[in-house]
């Protein structure tokens, strides 16, 4: 095995390429100094100059360190979403204030694809700030706040059916996690966008729990088996409501009588959902909760599998099969 291969089989990933190594030495200098493991892989052909020089960094850290070598290179990262309608609604109202926007699409992520993010040149971050924290924001207001992207994403295909146009703002910790997505909306929608998002017309609730960790369990095999569920909060309880015409299938699904339990323990979202994809490609259904926060900020991230599939998620990570699939 050759010396990329064996850095991939360890958890490792290659986050940017350069064509001379003083490039890749001077980021992996920054990465450091943040307290960001890294490595250099040098491909090129001492001969005839081929091939590519490569940083690599530990998957958990992958997210982190694209964002501290985009603001090297004069970026910074301020908004994205796996839409492109909410996050270019932000990119106008900056745009309108005089602040020029970079609009990129990512489509390498291990979890998110066609990611869409908006930057800034890093000295007009201050001029920004004002924007993200909602206080030039002032012909909108927010009308729903969630921990999870997909949630979003279903809260905005809501607003979207009933022509309310809406745009999002992330929020994330000092390690890039997220944080929690606040949904705003125009003065003038607001009534009608909070009216529907309570209201959840078409709606059936199938669950209720106390406790939102239960309802987060059902919302996740739902989503695996392409069922869309909104997780709504009452006074005293959660629910979990899907579509009335997907009602009978939704419980079918989970009143399957299978037993769930953690295959593995992870400190990170990344490295989690990097384990969710590799086992989702060997068609073992998984499903990620976190016990001490829903938005993947505190606490050990579990992943969990059906008792079943037990044996089949530790032959196919242990076999070549799974570590060649891992590096796709």
């Amino acid at each position: 095995k050759n010396l990329t291969e064996k850095i991939m089989e360890n958890n490792w990933i290659k986050i940017q390429t350069f064509e001379r190594l003083h490039q890749a030495e001077l980021r992996k200098d920054i990465l450091e100094k943040n307290n960001i493991n890294a490595i250099i892989v040098n491909e090129k052909d001492s001969l005839f100059l081929f091939g590519g020089i490569e940083l690599y960094v530990q998957k958990q850290n992958a997210n982190k360190a694209k964002a501290f070598i985009d603001e090297f290179a004069g970026l910074t990262k301020i908004n994205s979403f796996i839409e492109k309608a909410p996050v270019e609604i932000f990119k106008k109202i900056l745009e309108n204030a005089g602040i020029q926007t970079i609009l990129r699409v990512s489509e390498n992520d291990n979890y998110i694809k066609d990611n869409y993010e908006l930057y800034i040149e890093n000295d007009k971050l201050e001029q920004v700030i004002p924007y993200l924290t909602g206080e030039k924001l002032t012909d909108k207001k927010i009308v729903k706040t969630t921990g999870k992207t997909r949630q979003a994403s279903y809260f905005i295909e809501i607003l979207e059916q009933n022509s309310i146009e809406s745009l999002i703002i992330k929020k994330k910790d000092s390690d890039f996690h997220l944080k929690e997505i606040k949904i705003y909306v125009n003065d003038h929608d607001f009534e009608k966008a909070e009216t529907i998002l309570k209201e959840l017309s078409g709606k059936t609730s199938i669950k209720k729990s106390e406790k939102l960790l239960d309802i987060e369990f059902y919302e996740e095999q739902l989503a695996y088996s392409g069922i869309k569920a909104i997780i709504a909060k009452t006074d005293n309880n959660y629910e979990l409501k899907v579509d009335a015409d997907k009602e009978e299938k939704a419980i079918d699904i989970l009143n399957l009588k299978s037993e769930w339990v953690v295959y593995k323990v992870f400190p990170s979202i990344a490295e989690a959902m990097y384990y969710k994809d590799l086992l989702e490609t060997a068609e073992i259904p998984t499903v990620i909760l976190n016990e001490k926060d829903s938005s993947f900020l505190l606490g050990e991230i579990e992943l969990y599998i059906e008792k079943a599939n037990v044996e089949k998620a530790i032959k196919f990570i242990e076999t070549d099969e799974g570590l060649k699939k891992s590096k796709i």
